[in-house]
């Protein structure tokens, strides 16, 4: 909650005043929904290596990564194992769920990032029921999509992370809660380089 506190008096401090508050956590269980979704389309799957194995098999700038074992588990072994890490069964650091996407791509961020994370912690807008968290950049795209923004101001220094993970305005504008077949678009990933932009709403 001192986190979105102080995002929220940032924002004032420019001197703006949202019409809106959302948090992304109004928007788990959809988001979990995608997430099941991605995994049912093969689009998606459970991980088991560890942090350090992961960055490990991720390369170098100038190498592509490798396949993790648990890469081409079934539909409905994913389906399975991330059903339990929301129920709680694993402990923090068991599994994630990473995206498939190109583990040669040049974007080493794009090599198969993690979408979702275990963390046996209580959040201040949901409490306790959760046990599975989504990553910001997975997050971020679909929330904004639901909402139907079209540009945002983000919470971090302009050139902090200048290929950071983003879905274009047209993939924002195409996903709605109300059309189906889009989710192609959410692995659309784009490496562009992070810039700050006027919205009237916040999202902490």
């Amino acid at each position: 909650s001192e986190y979105a506190e102080a995002m929220k008096r940032d924002v004032q401090w420019l001197g703006f005043q949202w019409a809106r508050e959302r948090y992304a956590a109004d928007y788990f269980e959809r988001l979990y929904e995608c997430a099941v979704q991605l995994i049912s389309e093969g689009k998606a799957y459970v991980d088991s290596l560890s942090d350090e194995e992961i960055s490990a098999y991720r390369g170098t700038v100038t190498g592509p990564g490798r396949p993790s074992p648990y890469r081409d588990r079934s539909v409905e072994e994913n389906l399975d194992l991330f059903r339990r890490m929301r129920t709680g069964e694993f402990p923090n650091g068991a599994h994630v769920l990473r995206a498939k996407i190109d583990l040669a791509s040049r974007n080493m961020k794009l090599r198969d990032p993690v979408l979702y994370r275990i963390v046996h912690a209580a959040h201040y807008h949901t409490g306790g029921a959760w046990r599975i968290y989504p990553l910001y950049d997975f997050a971020h795209p679909i929330s904004d999509a639901i909402e139907g923004a079209d540009t945002t101001l983000n919470h971090f220094l302009a050139d902090a992370d200048p290929a950071r993970l983003r879905i274009d305005s047209r993939v924002r504008a195409v996903w709605r809660p109300e059309l189906v077949g889009a989710m192609d678009d959410i692995l659309h990933f784009e490496s562009v380089r992070a810039r700050s932009e006027e919205h009237s709403e916040v999202l902490p």
